[in-house]
């Protein structure tokens, strides 16, 4: 299996969140531990809907425009409106939130600069 930059961010991330969710609740925060998973897991199931989105629409010849249309529902008003719905209704805190959304996004750009995701 090709270690692609996208799951060496989950590996990254996955660490890094059982590390977050380990030891905030015994700094009296459990909240910021379920922002945190939550913006992660948030942005990898996007880079991951992102990546298929990409492939289903470069694929030269027929497109299979079911799933093209498919997957962009399901990314677009799908994961964006649970997204907003989280952060407007307050379920999860906002800056964790972001802090876990940008871990993943750092873990990619970071694999990728420094050579490591091929």
């Amino acid at each position: 299996m090709v270690l692609t930059p996208t799951l060496i961010a989950v590996r990254d991330v996955a660490f890094l969140m059982l590390v977050v969710t380990a030891t905030m609740p015994w700094f009296g925060r459990p909240s910021v531990a379920i922002g945190f998973g939550a913006g992660a897991a948030w942005n990898l199931l996007n880079l991951a809907l992102l990546s298929v989105w990409s492939r289903l629409l470069a694929t030269e010849g027929k497109r299979r425009w079911l799933w093209v249309i498919a997957v962009g529902l399901v990314k677009f008003p799908g994961l964006y409106g649970v997204g907003l719905w989280l952060l407007i209704s307050r379920r999860v805190e906002a800056l964790p939130f972001l802090a876990g959304f940008t871990a993943v996004l750092a873990s990619v750009a970071a694999r990728m600069a420094i050579g490591r995701a091929k």
